[in-house]
């Protein structure tokens, strides 16, 4: 059986100041052409196999359960950029036309699996998945499986069933299901290609825009519930939770469920777990605390090191990630050993790498890409470090940081990047032999995922809110495409069906 691997994918978010260009894809190696030939004959090939696709697997952790069903596997273009605004349209064209190319040159494919984020926007397309994948199968035609995994945070569209056999969202957030997730869509895509199922879908419209952190109560239950309605003829039970900062006519949550021949059974699982999870609106996002609340807990507290998250500033879902915002606010409190991770500031990496490791500088930091960023804060510098081509391992996956640099002046260290990611784990602080443990306040661009890692350093773990791009008040974000009504904009979405 011969299987063709391709992506594309990042994740929009449409209040964004700034666009997704083909250098944000195909910086730090996060592009990977295999050009439709075998996986073994292009292994030695230039390209960084452990790099992430949307919160997948690894290109050949990917491949490797491929091969473990017997699939020969060929590689199309995988590639993958930061959450910002939309992708240009053009850099979208060129990329959605490489992987036709490849599958034109291929005649002999059983299936094509597409390991997608699901958010996607480009200037002319509001559903770039679907678009991907309606393209894809007006080429291979029906008797060739499409199947397609999805970051949760996904807009489930209508042309994304319809030209799709089997569409999987992984379940955790954090995501720390995707091996699981990839390995249930190539065992379900195995048993299609020999008839042992007809996979059907079925999706329920939550009607709501929500935020649903799986590993805390009430959605840790909730999760483990949807996996326990997969049970035949259920194959597959997903949650589309959605990603608000979007502005597209399919924002909101849905439910997934695939069975094998079984509609019927389908739309009742389907209906029975989004009513579950309609019925926890409002308890599942935890949205922290204001920057006046957080300065007001610090004052009474005695047990450091505490962890901010820098939540509304991070690049992750779209934010610039170079805001001062809260860091000035903790200065002008008086506080002290202070470690920030990373501060998106290419301009002051630039200055920095020049003068040197060891240089005495005045620096501007930060405050400069949209009104959100802050002012630049005005700082009298070290260089202690610069690390070119800086990593973190986490998942199975390796992601190329870019450059970071190291800064240290009086009350605070400071991280800054050339490649706006999130520290998901320590190892920016790590790279610099950085301990710490002894630090009293850790302020982090990172948004939940670093909890996995931070809770072994601090009892203390902040999500901190405001004065950045990124507002968990889904009622003031200015939408004009989202289908109405929906919660928690309309009190009552399904006042129609009363």
């Amino acid at each position: 059986m011969n299987l063709l691997l391709a992506s594309i994918s990042t994740e929009t978010n449409m209040f964004s100041p700034f666009p997704t260009g083909k250098q944000d894809f195909e910086r730090a190696n996060r592009i990977f052409r295999g050009y439709g030939d075998y996986y073994e004959s292009i292994i030695s090939k230039q390209g960084n196999l452990s790099s992430p696709v949307s919160d997948h697997p690894n290109i050949k952790t990917m491949v490797d359960i491929a091969l473990s069903f017997g699939w020969k596997t060929r590689i199309s273009l995988l590639t993958d950029a930061s959450p910002a605004g939309p992708t240009i349209k053009s850099v979208y064209e060129g990329y959605k036309e490489e992987i036709l190319n490849d599958i034109r040159n291929l005649d002999d494919l059983d299936a094509v699996y597409l390991p997608l984020h699901g958010a996607m926007v480009a200037y002319g397309y509001e559903d770039c998945e679907g678009d991907l994948i309606k393209n894809i199968r007006e080429l291979v035609g029906q008797q060739c499986l499409i199947g397609v995994t999805l970051d949760p945070h996904c807009h489930l569209t209508d042309t994304m069933i319809n030209n799709a056999d089997l569409i999987l969202c992984l379940k955790e957030y954090p995501h720390t299901d995707g091996v699981e997730t990839t390995t249930r869509l190539l065992e379900l895509l195995e048993k299609a290609s020999i008839g042992d199922i007809k996979p059907e879908m079925s999706v329920y419209n939550c009607r709501m825009i929500d935020g649903y952190y799986t590993d805390t109560e009430p959605m840790k239950s909730y999760i483990s519930s949807l996996r326990t309605s997969e049970k035949y003829p259920v194959l597959s039970s997903s949650i589309a939770m959605g990603f608000p900062w979007a502005d597209t006519p399919d924002v909101g949550t849905k439910i997934l469920i695939i069975t094998d021949n079984n509609l019927d059974i389908g739309a009742k699982v389907a209906k029975t777990m989004g009513e579950k999870l309609f019925n926890l609106r409002g308890k599942t996002f935890h949205v922290g605390k204001t920057i006046d609340e957080t300065l007001t807990f610090l004052k009474s507290n005695t047990e450091y090191p505490v962890v901010l998250s820098d939540w509304s500033d991070v690049s992750a879902g779209g934010a610039p990630g170079d805001s001062t915002i809260l860091l000035s606010n903790l200065l002008t409190a008086g506080y002290s050993n202070i470690a920030i991770a990373m501060i998106y500031d290419p301009l002051a990496i630039d200055i920095a790498s020049k003068a040197g490791i060891g240089a005495s500088l005045t620096m501007r930091v930060g405050g400069k890409l949209c009104q959100f960023s802050g002012q630049p804060l005005d700082l009298d510098v070290e260089v202690i470090g610069i690390k070119s081509n800086a990593i973190q391992n986490y998942n199975d996956v390796t992601e190329n940081l870019g450059t970071l640099v190291y800064l240290k002046s009086k009350k605070v260290d400071i991280i800054l990047c050339d490649n706006r990611s999130q520290p998901r784990n320590t190892d920016c602080f790590t790279i610099f032999n950085i301990n710490l443990s002894n630090k009293s306040i850790i302020v982090l661009k990172a948004m939940h995922h670093y909890r996995i890692f931070y809770n072994e350093i601090s009892n203390h773990l902040i999500d901190v809110i405001g004065g950045g791009l990124i507002d968990p008040d889904f009622k003031k974000l200015p939408y004009k495409r989202i289908n109405r009504p929906i919660w928690p904009i309309d009190a009552n979405p399904f006042v129609d069906e009363n």
